[in-house]
């Protein structure tokens, strides 16, 4: 009797486990697909094998997040030569891009959110933008790189006219795409390391020129719905300076809007400070800058 005890409590564990999964898919699948938006996009993936029912409930899920631990990157304490760290990266670069094809190949029903952060400008990005804009009415996008590969955001992004964040973190934009009619239900944006320009455009006058022709060219444009706006790393040159009043001119539903700067000088500080909030504003919007340098 006592070598049969071992048994027995596995027998209840394993009920009492059964019995906690059946609850759980009783639950509504708007609950279910919740919860499982909670989870990584692997753990999420790995609950088709529960059970029949749950082969496929991960597929519905409308929130897609992929990062750098979707697919375990080659350890940076493994000492490699150059040539191996490549080879390394570049089949951790394949099975990232394998992992989010089969997850759009096998998923069904709307996607409202997607999130890539990687730390590479891949070509593929731009395929799995274009198949978002096509089939899927997007609320919220987030692209974060970095500074060795800042993503020139393709055409078909502008096509995402259901967006209402946007989240961009080392990526090239064009002004003048954003500016004619796209983005028309954007709420939230936020924006750090963004290039809109070459470098040294702040310094060659015919590029100003071109930078407040193009404003000016879009005067009658309205972003109604934007209500905040994020900007990390602003650097208080000329362009950027044109952009934000812009916004600040063209958001009549504007409340929030929040710079990040790294000033050594308190003084620039002040004076970038006092020029925003002299600037002509559709909405009597807060203005709040925060020096990184300074803190």
């Amino acid at each position: 009797m006592q070598q049969k005890q071992p048994q027995m409590k596995a027998k209840r564990s394993s009920k009492v486990q059964r019995l906690s999964l059946d609850r759980i898919s009783t639950l509504p699948q708007t609950i279910i697909e919740t919860i499982l938006c909670l989870l990584p996009i692997e753990e999420a993936a790995r609950t088709s094998i529960l059970s029949r029912e749950w082969r496929f409930k991960w597929t519905t899920i409308p929130k897609l997040v992929f990062s750098y631990s979707t697919v375990e990157r080659p350890s940076s304490e493994n000492r490699l030569s150059l040539i191996d760290w490549d080879k390394t990266h570049d089949s951790w670069r394949c099975k990232l891009f394998y992992a989010i094809h089969q997850v759009l190949l096998l998923h069904q029903g709307p996607i409202h959110e997607f999130t890539l952060d990687a730390d590479d400008n891949f070509f593929e990005i731009d395929q799995i933008i274009l198949h978002l804009s096509r089939n899927h009415t997007l609320k919220k996008l987030t692209l974060g790189f970095c500074e060795t590969g800042v993503y020139k955001l393709p055409s078909s992004v502008f096509s995402l006219h259901h967006l209402m964040d946007l989240d961009l973190e080392w990526c090239d934009i064009d002004h003048k795409q954003i500016f004619n009619g796209s983005f028309g239900s954007l709420t939230s944006l936020s924006l750090r390391e963004i290039r809109g320009y070459e470098d040294g455009d702040e310094t060659e006058p015919d590029k100003l020129e071109e930078q407040s022709r193009i404003l000016e060219e879009y005067s009658d444009v309205w972003l109604e719905h934007l209500k905040e706006l994020e900007i990390k790393l602003f650097g208080n040159r000329k362009p950027e300076l044109e952009f934000m009043k812009f916004i600040l001119a063209r958001s009549p539903n504007l409340k929030k809007v929040e710079l990040q700067v790294h000033m050594y000088d308190k003084k620039e500080e002040l004076e970038m400070t006092k020029t925003l909030l002299r600037t002509p504003r559709a909405s009597p919007v807060e203005i709040i800058v925060h020096n990184s340098y300074q803190v």
